[in-house]
């Protein structure tokens, strides 16, 4: 009886000793399927979000040279423009610059020929009324014309050998003797023309003096 009893025992310890060491086992195999479900699992996410933040970096790069594209064309276009603007700017300020040196060269002109005409000047002595008077000159000038254009009062008349000066001022020829009157001079000498005759020139000096015997 006592070892029916003891082999009763045994067998059911044996039994719960395989139990355990299933129990165990069972265990040990759900561990290792959960930490390696959680492995593939960790793996997958981790592959997940490095093909996420790859895509993200393709998308800036991109992003990034479609803005340096842009950036290139409107810097292209802002440098075509500026050198339209600046070729415009040449060309209005050499048109300027043309019209300013055509006014300028007419100006010049203009202004040599008033001072070539300012410049053509005689002097006239005139005794008893005026001495080396500045008179201004015309082409073709005599001796008589610059007498006239000095102011003076003058008497005159045509003799066989051209214009003759009877008086001036109210003084005339006879007045102080029978052989008195008027002559002139050019320069200190005494022409062998008649006063209408005579042509003057720039910077000439014409001397006027009453004599009382020719």
């Amino acid at each position: 009886m006592r070892e029916n009893r003891n082999s009763s025992r045994n067998r059911r310890s044996l039994s719960v000793a395989v139990m355990i060491v299933i129990a165990v086992l069972t265990s040990f195999m759900i561990i290792s399927c959960g930490s390696s479900d959680g492995d593939a699992l960790g793996s997958d996410a981790v592959k997940t979000t490095s093909s996420e933040q790859e895509t993200t970096k393709a998308k800036e790069k991109e992003e990034s040279k479609a803005e340096s594209a842009q950036e290139e064309t409107q810097t292209g276009s802002d440098v075509k423009a500026t050198t339209a603007k600046s070729a415009s700017t040449k060309s209005t300020g050499s048109a300027n610059n043309t019209k300013s040196t055509t006014k300028s060269d007419k100006s010049s002109a203009k202004e040599t020929t008033k001072s070539t005409q300012a410049a053509k000047v005689c002097y006239i002595s005139i005794e008893g009324y005026c001495s080396s008077e500045k008179v201004t000159m015309q082409n073709g000038d005599t001796v008589y014309d610059i007498l006239k254009r000095s102011g003076a009062n003058v008497s005159a008349r045509n003799s066989g050998y051209g214009i003759y000066v009877e008086g001036i001022n109210g003084r005339f020829e006879f007045d102080e003797g029978p052989t008195s009157g008027w002559i002139y001079y050019v320069n200190g000498s005494k022409p062998n023309k008649s006063c209408g005759e005579y042509k003057v020139s720039n910077g000439d000096k014409i001397t006027w003096d009453y004599i009382s015997e020719l």
